[in-house]
């Protein structure tokens, strides 16, 4: 399926490069993680893998990283047209994941993408109190994105835990964050 999309939209050779709004032509980067995150173990490996999956349908890219706060700043300037990265929630609403990412247009936060419909329909869910009202508009946004496909999601992670027998006391958190405060060995 993915190989008859490339030939609809007058891919037929499949996709190697990419050509800038400057018309400069360049060989499709992508561009993986120098350092491994929570939600990347193994950055490197993970984009083999994902390279060679896109390989597979016609999509040919060239492995690159480099230091992370280099990668920060070239992902930033839109300088990194195929790229992983992640994102670590703060509180669990959903505010935290789809606005920060989706409400601003042509945000350099990630790779430049804009939908007015979204951020419109995000808008008016962050104003809302009433949590089932927002949640009815927080699934038509994330309609509105899977129908557009503005980015890919490819993980989501539970960081792993470990306890002896006597800590006690440890309450997880929904976003992941760990705090440690409650617990006592006894």
């Amino acid at each position: 399926q993915a190989q008859a999309m490339l030939r609809d939209a007058g891919l037929r050779q499949g996709l190697s490069d990419i050509t800038w709004e400057d018309g400069k032509k360049e060989p499709l980067v992508f561009w993986y993680m120098s350092r491994s995150r929570p939600y990347f173990p193994n950055p490197k490996e993970i984009a083999e893998a994902m390279a060679a999956d896109l390989a597979k349908v016609g999509i040919k890219t060239q492995l690159q990283t480099t230091e992370w706060a280099v990668y920060l700043d070239k992902r930033k300037n839109g300088q990194m047209p195929l790229y992983m990265l992640g994102w670590t929630g703060d509180n669990g609403d959903p505010d935290n994941f789809l606005c920060y990412f989706f409400c601003q247009p042509g945000a350099s936060r990630e790779g430049f993408y804009t939908n007015k419909p979204v951020a419109d329909v995000l808008l008016r869910a962050q104003k809302l109190t009433n949590q089932g009202e927002r949640a009815k508009l927080y699934r038509q946004a994330e309609q509105l994105l899977h129908d557009d496909v503005g980015r890919l999601f490819i993980a989501n992670n539970q960081p792993p835990l470990a306890f002896v027998k006597r800590a006690k006391g440890y309450v997880p958190h929904p976003t992941g964050s760990e705090y440690f405060n409650t617990v006592e060995l006894q």
